[in-house]
């Protein structure tokens, strides 16, 4: 059974070896990745978003997208968004679905290499084993993503009709915009629970082994996301900084901040199951050539991401 006190010993580790194994160097390579699969995706978004006969749908994933974006940035992405929207065309569709894949992918693998270097385990799965465990851990957070936006922005308009109906309420109502965070705070959870769980080469003989370092990167990424946004908005406006590239800079550093939230909870969990056991079981071991060589990344390591 965790205790608070192992597990507040298990931060103040995660948080020395967050230098000791480069993952802010690691975040920053991940940063890039999803800078690069930001355009195909707002194409795809945009494409499907047509199809969708919902009025004023368009401004309310804009609104949505804002809580999240920092102000600077989100200024460049609804401009992009919003010309996307009046181009619609078709042929845009295919390769929105083409280009969110192949880059969403190369993010995701990116990420698994890092989550090894976390654990602190060597990479024992063949490089196709990998690739199409990036693909598949594409389409699961895409599905997950896509369930949270339909929750935030039409689960408003369905909760009326239903109170309507069935003569609920219209405290149910008024309820749910605060219901839908807690539904968004969850789905994030667990999607980063899924990619505790499936993306490393470590076998978690159990799901919920994954929650603490779960709640610690959904929390971290949300304190990041909020102070960061103050910073932008009160402090240091990044177009008065670096001028036209200020949304460009501002979008890398939040993905900056979010890969770093994710690296620091896998971290987390790292500890915990050391102080369970002495040596991390994984699910495919090594050749004998790669298992005498230390994780990439660990302190005298060459710091490298494939995509």
């Amino acid at each position: 059974m965790m205790s608070l006190r192992n597990f507040s010993r298990a931060i103040g580790r995660a948080v020395r070896d967050v230098d000791s194994k480069h993952l802010l160097a690691f975040s920053g390579s991940l940063a890039y990745y999803y800078f690069l699969a930001l355009l195909p995706l707002l194409i795809l978004l945009a494409s499907a978003l047509a199809y969708v006969p919902i009025p004023h749908l368009f401004d309310q994933v804009l609104l949505w997208m804002s809580y999240f974006i920092p102000p600077d940035s989100m200024t460049l992405v609804s401009k992009v968004f919003s010309d996307l929207m009046a181009t619609r065309n078709s042929g845009f569709l295919s390769f929105g679905i083409i280009g969110t894949i192949w880059t969403a992918s190369g993010a995701s693998a990116a990420m698994i290499e890092a989550l090894n270097v976390a654990y602190g385990v060597n990479e024992g799965r063949p490089f196709w084993h990998t690739r199409l465990l990036a693909v598949g851990l594409t389409f699961l957070l895409g599905i997950l993503v896509a369930i949270v936006l339909a929750a935030m922005i039409m689960g408003p308009v369905l909760g009326a009709k239903l109170a309507q109906r069935m003569g609920i309420h219209p405290l149910f109502t008024q309820s749910w915009f605060y219901f839908r965070w807690v539904l968004a705070i969850s789905f994030s959870t667990i999607a980063i629970e899924m990619v505790y769980y499936l993306a490393p080469n470590v076998e978690q003989r159990k799901f919920l082994r994954t929650v603490p370092g779960s709640f610690v990167a959904v929390a971290a990424w949300i304190g990041a996301s909020y102070a960061f946004g103050f910073y932008v908005e009160h402090v240091g406006m990044l177009s008065k900084s670096y001028g036209t590239l200020g949304a460009v800079a501002g979008l890398l550093l939040w993905f900056y901040l979010s890969s770093a939230a994710i690296l620091i909870g896998a971290e987390v969990n790292a500890e915990l199951l050391k102080a369970a056991r002495e040596q991390l079981p994984v699910k495919e071991a090594p050749s004998a050539k790669d298992a005498a060589e230390p994780p990439v990344g660990v302190a005298g390591q060459s710091t490298r991401i494939t995509g």
